[in-house]
């Protein structure tokens, strides 16, 4: 069983027994996410939710709470002499995920063979045929121009002369 919650305005997959960091200090020792996108079933059902799914919500404790390791930030341009060193510390909690409390199951999504039978093509619009030619076609062509300028040539006539430029 897995979902997809939201948590601080970003996703993150979760199944139980999970431990990732999220953004922020919760100092509560137990947290509950209630925004949940999409949920799988124990039976491979899966709710997805119009943003969000009604009466689920996912269980977590509280791991470890502070600051990430610092960022460094260089900036440096070449031949001034400018270089700038600043770096910042994030907050940060480290969660578990202990429970994954599915909604009712009113609407799903079922992955069984019952949806592969019920899928249908869609209709898709002919597209109109383009001329192709092929490499044969094309190479007759161009041999076919390069007769036709060999005998001008033998005729006397050149191109400046039948273009007019003299």
């Amino acid at each position: 069983m897995f979902a997809v919650v939201e948590i601080n305005n970003k996703q993150h997959l979760v199944k139980e027994g999970n431990v990732l960091t999220i953004d922020g200090n919760y100092e509560e020792n137990t947290l509950s996410f209630t925004k949940l996108l999409l949920i799988q079933h124990e039976n491979n059902a899966v709710s997805i939710g119009q943003p969000y799914l009604d009466g689920g919500a996912i269980e977590a404790i509280v791991l470890e709470s502070g600051k990430r390791e610092k960022d460094i930030v260089f900036k440096f341009k070449r031949k001034t002499g400018y270089k700038l060193t600043k770096g910042h510390r994030q907050n940060s909690t480290t969660i578990k995920i202990t429970k994954i409390s599915a909604p009712k199951q009113s609407k799903q999504i079922s992955t069984t063979a019952d949806t592969e039978t019920n899928n249908t093509k869609p209709k898709t619009e002919s597209k109109a045929k383009t001329d192709t030619k092929t490499k044969s076609e094309t190479k007759a062509k161009t041999e076919s121009k390069q007769k036709g300028a060999a005998n001008n040539t033998k005729e006397g006539n050149t191109n400046s002369e039948t273009s007019g430029n003299k």
